[in-house]
């Protein structure tokens, strides 16, 4: 049950980002997986020195977070990371505002979200299962309600030595030197990502480790129904869902950003934009904006620390596969 193990693994009911309040317990499973295989994984003929952490899409983001935790110890639990279509630095790979999927699965389990968090998380240990699993939460296009977000335990935003400030590179969003969003900036998902996972302290840690990461041809596939795969999309419904993308993932410049993103994957020697061109350039603006370009800057960063550093494009396509032109 994939809301049953979101629910329970990453409700995080906290409204102070910067407070350490453990939240990720999806994450906590994983880390006491691992911890589990040190101590027992030889009696089944494995190597405790040897462990290889491989996730795709969401999974992937969760291994991101793993290499660059500090709940982690460096070099012991596991050696080496496989990426597949995924990166935590993907605008969907952390919740941005986890305590308001919190609050609604409160109401519904009469559990006032005002409460001292605390007592708030007390009140909810005490409701049936069937109460906060039956919430009706719909989380907005393009992201999750329920996933990795900051607690301040297996992911923070740290207090920076020294002054130290995030590597910004092409991703939107700004912090001050302590690591937090400046006062009045938006919490929107690319900025929190930049307080998490571009800092200095935190690129380091992901060099440990010798990392494999990559992409298939079509990653954004399945934002498209069988109609949009069959007959394509005319471009009015590829405005409408690159704006939807656009309006969840950044805070300012909207409009000019998608004017930007629909020039960049338009076709111009094309006199007439037939469907099917237009669907597969919305697929590719999609497939680059969620990861192909977080996966690609995910192994810029790692292969600039001169480790082992391995990226794939995997687009082999059987001929009588699932998935036609």
């Amino acid at each position: 049950n994939v809301i049953f193990c979101l629910v329970l693994g990453f409700l995080n009911a906290n409204t102070d980002p910067y407070s350490k309040n453990p939240a990720n317990y999806g994450l906590m499973d994983q880390i006491a997986a691992l911890h589990w295989i040190q101590e027992n994984i030889v009696f089944f003929g494995g190597d405790p020195t040897n462990v290889t952490l491989l996730g795709h899409g969401t999974g992937a983001a969760c291994v991101n977070f793993l290499l660059t935790s500090s709940a982690v110890p460096e070099g012991v639990l596991f050696h080496r990371a496989i990426l597949m279509s995924g990166s935590a630095l993907s605008p969907w790979a952390l919740v941005k505002e986890p305590s308001r999927y919190a609050a609604l699965v409160a109401i519904h389990a009469n559990c006032s979200p005002e409460l001292p968090h605390a007592h708030l998380l007390k009140c909810l240990r005490e409701k049936p299962i069937e109460a906060l699993l039956s919430t009706p939460v719909i989380a907005p296009e393009f992201s999750f309600a329920f996933g990795p977000s900051v607690d301040g335990v297996v992911i923070d935003t740290g207090e920076p030595q020294g002054g130290e400030s995030p590597h910004y590179s092409d991703y939107e969003g700004g912090a001050s030197n302590s690591g937090k969003p400046s006062k009045g900036e938006p919490q929107n998902a690319i900025n929190i990502l930049n307080s998490v996972l571009l800092r200095k302290s935190v690129i380091s840690k992901l060099s440990r480790y010798d990392l494999l990461l990559g992409v298939v041809k079509a990653e954004a596939y399945f934002a498209f129904n069988g109609e949009d795969v069959q007959y394509g999309i005319e471009a009015d419904r590829r405005t409408k869902i690159l704006r939807t993308f656009v309006k969840n993932t950044y805070s300012y410049h909207l409009s000019e950003i998608l004017a930007t993103i629909v020039n960049e994957y338009t076709d111009w020697e094309r006199p007439v934009q037939h469907p099917i061109n237009i669907r597969d350039e919305t697929l590719e603006a999609l497939s680059d904006a969620q990861f192909v370009a977080p996966v690609v800057h995910t192994a810029d960063l790692h292969s600039a620390e001169h480790r082992n550093s391995y990226l794939y494009v995997f687009d082999y396509q059987t001929k009588f596969g699932d998935y036609p032109q």
